[in-house]
């Protein structure tokens, strides 16, 4: 059975709807152009300059929560609006989770095993919220699950897609409809 090797959370701002995973001795690769496509999953794609996720806040705080596992961890989507993983290589010893950007201070450093391929999962809650919430109301949240890859890079799965903002994301809903 697969253990968690590392676990953290906190809560991070967000600017353009972005949460993002860097190699700090990278940052941002110097092809990158800053664009994205998350349209496979609504949640969660691979840039130049590493992963990113879409969120439905566009400007503000969400609980952030990242964690290292020994292998691939069991699919639990139940309490999740919408879950998705993706693979990525990886060339450096740590991955940075960062809100509006590689601010170590605000940032999740998780420690890697060593360079290689690996598999990010996505969970996400609260999504369809946005901004509008009232003082009490939940803030999104999302969790990142990350463990080395088996075999080749394969592509992204989508295990849970409830959430009208992931929809948005992909392609399937326009207002009006």
């Amino acid at each position: 059975m697969p253990e968690c090797l590392q676990a953290d959370a906190r809560r991070m701002f967000i600017d353009a709807n972005l949460l993002r995973v860097f190699d700090p001795d990278v940052l941002y690769h110097p092809e990158d152009d800053g664009g994205f496509d998350v349209s496979t999953t609504g949640l969660v794609g691979v840039t130049l300059s590493g992963p990113v996720v879409a969120c439905g806040t566009h400007v503000g705080d969400v609980q952030v929560g990242a964690e290292l596992w020994d292998g691939a961890p069991p699919v639990e989507a139940g309490a999740w609006q919408d879950v998705a993983e993706v693979s990525v290589p990886w060339a450096g010893p740590v991955m940075l989770v960062c809100g509006d950007g590689p601010d170590e201070d605000e940032a999740i450093e998780v420690g890697l095993p060593g360079p290689g391929t690996y598999r990010l999962r996505v969970h996400a809650r609260h999504r369809d919220e946005g901004e509008d919430r009232d003082e009490g109301d939940p803030v999104e949240t999302l969790l990142i699950r990350i463990w080395p890859a088996e075999g080749p890079r394969t592509s992204a799965i989508v295990h849970k897609a409830t959430s009208i903002t992931g929809a948005v994301w992909r392609g399937e809903h326009r207002a009006g409809r």
